[in-house]
């Protein structure tokens, strides 16, 4: 790194590398001195904000893209990425610097999709599940003898709490879109991993952020939720 940009970087001023490493385009400069005055997130204007099952909300989370203003701070970008971005932020990293050039190229603008404008709203979801199909079934036969004590098991059976109400346990699932997607894979016979595959590489070409983060785990809390109702 150079002094020039060193210094730049000290007073945080917008660096070019910045554009590519953090997936940030330029929307305004300063007319005389062409310093920038104003960046926006990629993965807000092509993906929008991802939907994260595990997090309360009471309204929807904004559909407008994060524009940075001076100082630049790297720390600023990682922070919104891990926040608003975390799946699709984690597969850009892993790219090549060509790839990341390149990594939009499939994407239509987020806000000129029709998911976009009239995606349903996400609401919670709570179902009522006897006793024995927890502590039985899910907690004793989906789980060998000698993994009764595993971290794994104690993880699975968080997912359902107690009731005082009905004496019972309660599940809440609060994705419905992701939920009704995974009991429909796993109807067709998909593996857990075959699963995340294919709702990961759907959401990346529709862009469809409000399916939520996706992962082996996430969609066995769901199989096994969808197991208590059923029963």
């Amino acid at each position: 790194m150079t002094s020039i940009s060193k210094e730049a970087k000290r007073k945080g001023l917008f660096q070019d590398s910045y554009t590519v490493d953090y997936a940030l385009k330029v929307t305004e400069r300063h007319t005389y001195n062409r310093q920038v005055l104003s960046a926006r997130c990629l993965f807000c204007i092509y993906i929008g904000r991802e939907y994260k099952p595990d997090e309360a909300r009471i309204r929807q989370p904004t559909t407008n893209s994060k524009d940075f203003r001076p100082p630049y701070r790297v720390e600023l970008f990682r922070k919104h990425h891990e926040g608003q971005h975390p799946s699709i932020w984690r597969r850009y990293q892993s790219t090549s610097d060509q790839d990341k050039s390149e990594f939009f190229d499939d994407y239509t603008i987020y806000a000129n999709t029709l998911l976009a404008k009239f995606q349903p709203t996400q609401t919670l979801f709570t179902f009522d599940i006897d006793v024995p199909i927890v502590d039985t079934i899910i907690g004793d036969m989906f789980f060998h003898p000698d993994d009764h004590a595993s971290m794994s098991r104690m993880n699975a059976l968080r997912l359902f709490k107690h009731n005082d109400d009905t004496n019972g346990y309660r599940v809440t699932r609060d994705n419905s879109l992701q939920f009704g997607l995974i009991v429909d894979l796993i109807a067709a016979g998909l593996s857990f991993r075959q699963v995340e595959s294919v709702l990961n590489a759907f959401k990346a070409r529709t862009g469809l952020a409000k399916i939520g983060c996706i992962n082996d785990t996430g969609i066995a809390n769901n199989a096994r939720a969808l197991c208590g109702i059923n029963i």
